[in-house]
């Protein structure tokens, strides 16, 4: 091969098998856009209260949900509800990232989160472990918090998330590190070129 591609810079830093570059999954930001999320709540038929949205499939070992529902079980709030959600059309997904109040990823490892990027083109606060590319797209964010897998620290952050008062502008962000699907396209679309050429 020419090329290779790989989605992560740790992804990168481990092999050693020629010209490598990093392109991440890109999110569709005509799909994921902020709303609000009473009208969000209401299409999707969901109930007052706090809602922790957990974007995977509980059933996969790496996505860790017993961490999640200890730690949401610690924060022993009744207004709380954990939300797993998968296996939903993609397009749907949109609506649930803008009826929760924080995203929690728990996973033991990743590659480029999508949930976190579509999270934030959706201006979702965040709680994640220390896996993939998280730390680095969402390093300096009001909202977006990474911790240790431990349930007490995650419960912690989770308060502080479901406690914010300032509005959460991650949206942006997004297109400054062209995470974006279209940059992530054109980005593709070079490096096929300039194998070609």
């Amino acid at each position: 091969w020419k090329k290779v591609i790989v989605k992560t810079e740790e992804m990168k830093s481990r092999l050693h098998c020629g010209d490598i570059s990093v392109i991440p999954n890109g999110v569709d930001t005509g799909l994921f856009i902020p709303s609000f999320r009473g009208e969000a709540r209401e299409q999707l038929g969901l109930a007052d209260g706090k809602i922790v949205l957990f974007a995977a499939d509980p059933a996969r070992r790496e996505k860790n949900y017993p961490l999640a529902q200890e730690a949401v079980k610690l924060l022993a709030r009744d207004d709380v509800t954990l939300l797993p959600v998968y296996g939903v059309p993609h397009d749907v997904m949109p609506s649930y990232y803008n009826a929760a109040d924080v995203l929690l990823l728990t996973s033991l490892w990743e590659g480029s989160v999508n949930s976190v990027k579509e999270a934030m083109a959706c201006n979702l606060p965040v709680v994640s472990t220390d896996v993939g590319d998280v730390r680095i797209n969402t390093s300096g964010l009001n909202g977006y918090f990474i911790t240790e897998p431990d349930p007490a620290l995650i419960a912690a952050r989770l308060r502080e998330a479901l406690d914010l008062r300032e509005p959460v502008k991650a949206r942006e962000r997004i297109h400054e590190l062209q995470l974006d699907s279209a940059s992530a396209a054109r980005k593709l679309i070079e490096i096929y070129n300039s194998v070609n050429s």
